[in-house]
């Protein structure tokens, strides 16, 4: 595979599963520009211009990062018009059942997170995209669903301590909260 695109192991998603538990998605941050002015041209058609997914492994607990950039077009025969752009990103907390073994399941957690991960964060960039290009006053785009069959190339998946390509350093880790003490 080329472009840094990786095969994903649906077997290993799908045996790290009940070793993991999703417990929390947060929306890190969204952005949307229109980039020329809507005008009520259809049909609208949308790329997929950049799909990542970060994950770090803590004490208790596998931290995952999800960025997607889509820009909407506008297709007039052979003539591409790009009317906006959208970018949304998304944190998933996921704790380890007691069956997680750090030693042996590590192996597991990028096929995880390129496919099961990204399967429960979907449907809240879908959320987010629809949003987002409504606002900006273009008919509401709505994403594809996603089934783990027509996900099996992933453009980027990396261990959050890795440097980002071109980069001399990697991002710091968001320290987690403890979930472990309850109030009565």
């Amino acid at each position: 595979m080329s472009d840094g695109q990786v095969l994903l192991d649906l077997g290993k998603a799908s045996a790290a599963s009940p070793k993991l538990r999703l417990g929390n998605i947060v929306v890190l941050g969204l952005e949307a520009k229109a980039l020329s002015p809507y005008a009520g041209q259809t049909p609208l058609t949308f790329h997929l211009v950049h799909h990542e997914a970060l994950w770090k492994l803590l004490d208790d607990a596998l931290t995952c990062i999800f960025a997607v950039t889509v820009k909407i077009r506008h297709k007039s025969g052979d003539s591409v018009s790009e009317l906006c752009e959208v970018s949304v990103r998304l944190r998933s907390e996921y704790d380890f059942a007691p069956e997680f073994v750090r030693e042996s399941d590590e192996v597991l957690v990028n096929d995880y997170v390129g496919v099961v991960g990204r399967l429960h964060a979907w449907p809240y960039f879908r959320a987010e995209v629809q949003q987002l290009t409504a606002k900006l006053g273009f008919p509401p785009l709505t994403l594809p669903t996603l089934v783990s069959g027509n996900m099996v190339t992933l453009k980027t998946t990396r261990f959050l301590g890795d440097p980002e390509p071109g980069h001399a350093e990697a991002p710091p880790a968001r320290p987690r909260r403890s979930r472990k003490a309850k109030k009565s």
